[in-house]
């Protein structure tokens, strides 16, 4: 990946050993990445991403006894990039629904893998680190915008986007609602100051400054957020954390 000093691991998940070892073969070529495991079936596979936790998961998606979709479902709640690799586009919309980062067809080339380690590089380096003025980078490449930290209200995931919607100075210090971002909402849990955001649901990472109050209905909980009080779920898994941080629980 050109331009990085990042080292990613890799996990590989294909059913026939010889796309395996074409998949090592080419993964070669780059001295960023180190394969950490590899898996021919679908279970073996949810297991191994649980114990290894790679970066990046190539992943088929045709596999006799769990394919490709069922397995990034059953992994949702642990943050790595996720690219598919199939000799079929039919899968597409699905693929997009668990959150892929990119979608390769067979028979994959050097030049095409390559392009997609280097998307996936560009993906990372949207956020920069905290800077002592409180402000993040979104964007990638030369198109980027510098954006207060203040200026955050949530950060929202939908499909393998994350929108960054802005306060109501935010939005009118850069003439639009919401900021879009491919990276990770773990990334944002990890770049944003946590005395100030906290993780509410898998989709949503909120700025506590903005709190208006809590609600339930439907026997679920919400965060009421900025002065319209925007409604967020919270995760059942995550209420008592949540609480707890704002001093109710």
């Amino acid at each position: 990946m050109t331009g990085t000093s990042q080292r990613w691991t890799v996990g590989l998940v294909d059913d026939e050993p010889a796309a395996l070892r074409y998949l090592q073969k080419l993964l070669a070529c780059s001295e960023h990445c180190e394969v950490v495991f590899q898996a021919t079936s679908g279970h073996s596979a949810v297991e191994k991403i649980r114990q290894h936790r790679p970066d990046i998961l190539f992943l088929d998606i045709e596999m006799p006894d769990m394919n490709g979709i069922a397995v990034a479902k059953a992994t949702l709640s642990i943050d790595y990039y996720l690219i598919f690799l199939t000799a079929y586009d039919h899968y597409a919309l699905n693929a997009f629904d668990v959150h892929a980062n990119d979608y390769l067809i067979k028979p994959i080339r050097q030049k095409t893998l390559l392009r997609a380690l280097e998307k996936i590089s560009s993906m990372d380096r949207m956020i920069s680190r905290r800077s002592d003025n409180q402000t993040v980078k979104v964007g990638s490449g030369n198109s980027f915008r510098i954006v207060k930290v203040a200026d955050i209200l949530y950060v929202e995931a939908i499909g393998r986007y994350r929108m960054i919607h802005l306060t109501d100075e935010g939005a009118k210090a850069h003439k639009m609602e919401v900021l879009i971002s491919e990276t990770t909402i773990r990334d944002w849990e990890i770049s944003l100051p946590d005395n100030e955001f906290t993780r509410i649901h898998r989709k949503y990472l909120i700025n506590r400054g903005f709190i208006s109050g809590f609600t339930s209905h439907s026997r679920c909980r919400f965060v009421l957020l900025g002065p319209r009080g925007i409604e967020l779920p919270m995760s059942r898994s995550r209420v008592n954390a949540v609480m707890t941080k704002e001093g109710l629980a």
